[in-house]
Parts: structure tokens; C-alpha cells; sequence
């Protein structure tokens, strides 16, 4: 619930950003339009319903992993960092990817460990792209707007797909506690 009223909080400022760029009383009306949408459909379409650890830990994964590939393939293309292509391109592949995990969590059913690893390989991966750009000096890069922001956004969404990509793929490997992937974190 309490990731679901943020994350309506978001949808609705993006949308609202996106498609009433400037008027800064739709974008409030869209916020809270959007933040009341996501305490009330989720419970509402779970009404009697159980809902699994792993199953509410998927969606809001998926969520955030739509968020951070949505802001990061605008870079590829535009150099323009108020654009709303960003806040369009993060909305709309976050929504996507939320109803893409809907659809496809009866098939895969991971457990509260397994989605956590994923959160984990996306995590550790952007760590390591950011890493890798500052050891290479690429962060303080003076080449032009729109290289830099392609470099950086190629190396990120490179990295953080990646390691999600491995923990989904030894995910029967390291099937372990979601406590235990917590301490990793920390440890990280």
C-alpha cells in the first residue's frame, strides 16, 4: 500500500508532466489523482484476494525497473534534460512493465529471495556501471551534451540489466532467505 500510494504519486506527476507541460494545476491534479488511484485500484483488484510477499515484492520491482529504464533511454537520443520525453518514457515503461509482471507472475511465481536478488542484480549493477564510468573518468567527461548522456546512459542501462539478467538467471541457484539477500545488501 504504502509503495503503491508513491508510485500513483509518481504516475500521475509524470503524466501530468508530460502531458500538461507547465500548468502547474493539472500537474497537482493529476498528482493527486494519480496518488489516489494507486492506495484505492490495488485493494479494490485485491479484494478477497490473498496477495503473496513475492507476488506485491514483484510488481513494485517491476515498477521501479520500468522507472529506471525509462529514465535512462531518453539519454540515448536527446541531450535535452528537461524533455518530456523523460518523464513520458518513465511513466510509460513503468506502467508497462507493472502489467507485463501482472501478467506473467502466475508462470513465474518467484519467491520473496529470488525477487530480491533481482533487486539486488539491478542494484550491484548500476553500482558497477557508475563505478566503471568514474575509474575511466567518463563522469567529468567534457565531450558534448548529448555523447556524454549517451555514454553514461549506455553504460548504466548496460550494467543494471545485466546484473539483473544474472540474478534472474542463477535465481535457482541462490534461491535463498530474502533476509539473507538483505545482509548481502547491507554488506554491499
Amino acid at each position: 500500500v504504502v509503495f503503491n500510494t508513491f508510485y500513483g504519486a509518481f504516475e500521475g506527476f509524470t503524466l501530468g508532466l508530460t502531458l500538461f507541460d507547465g500548468d502547474e494545476a493539472r500537474i497537482a491534479g493529476t498528482t493527486l489523482l494519480g496518488t489516489t488511484v494507486g492506495v484505492f485500484l490495488p485493494l479494490y483488484l485485491t479484494k478477497d484476494k490473498p496477495i503473496y510477499t513475492s507476488q506485491s515484492m514483484t510488481y513494485n520491482l517491476a515498477s521501479r525497473w520500468g522507472i529506471y529504464n525509462g529514465l535512462m533511454l531518453p539519454n540515448l537520443f536527446d541531450d535535452d534534460p528537461s524533455s518530456r520525453g523523460y518523464t513520458g518514457s518513465a511513466s510509460l515503461l513503468s506502467l508497462a512493465s507493472l502489467i507485463a509482471s501482472i501478467q506473467f507472475y502466475p508462470e513465474n511465481r518467484f519467491t520473496p529471495g529470488q525477487v530480491s536478488a533481482l533487486g539486488s542484480g539491478l542494484q550491484f549493477g548500476i553500482i558497477t556501471g557508475v563505478t566503471g564510468l568514474f575509474l575511466t573518468n567518463r563522469l567529468w567527461d567534457d565531450t558534448s551534451d548529448l555523447a556524454h548522456g549517451q555514454i553514461m546512459s549506455s553504460t548504466l542501462l548496460i550494467s543494471g540489466n545485466v546484473g539483473m539478467f544474472l540474478a534472474y538467471y542463477n535465481r535457482d541457484i541462490f534461491d535463498i532467505d530474502r533476509r539473507r539477500v538483505l545482509w548481502v545488501d547491507s554488506g554491499g
